[in-house]
């Protein structure tokens, strides 16, 4: 069921890319890199989150539609051999019950299960027909919307 604090996004950005999580061993290794490549600058998080566990990525003429983050992962989870280990994307969606209820209908996986997107909204991830990992996501309401 859809939480009715959700805000309603604009009709031309559902489906439209939102947040990219990049997973890092070390978030300052991965930041150096990221920065040297594509010349990145990083924001503080809006909540609270230290450095040393994620930093939230200032994308090169960024609109307010995208954002991102590096994300501290453990060993385990950035196995080679482990899937999740790859940056996922979250698209805006209008509820995430009801894309979580389309994918199981459709008989593919919920990779992880709706869960709070810190205090902005709700997330979930799901798995394509190829397997990859496909993040959704639905921001709450907040005294401006």
């Amino acid at each position: 069921m859809c939480d009715t604090a959700l805000a309603m996004p604009p009709p031309e950005i559902l489906g439209a890319p939102t947040w990219i999580d990049i997973p890092a061993l070390s978030v300052a290794r991965a930041r150096d890199f990221y920065a040297a490549l594509f010349g990145w600058e990083y924001l503080p998080s809006a909540v609270a989150v230290p450095a040393e566990v994620m930093l939230v990525i200032k994308f090169p003429g960024q609109n307010a539609g995208l954002g991102g983050a590096i994300s501290k992962v453990d060993e385990k989870q950035m196995s080679k051999s482990n899937k999740e280990s790859t940056p996922v994307v979250y698209y805006h969606v209008k509820c995430v019950d009801e894309i979580i209820e389309k994918v199981q209908k459709m008989g593919h996986e919920v990779a992880q299960e709706k869960e709070p997107a810190g205090p902005m909204g709700w997330s979930a991830i799901v798995r394509d027909t190829e397997g990859n990992l496909v993040g959704v996501y639905a921001a709450k309401k907040t005294d401006k919307a």
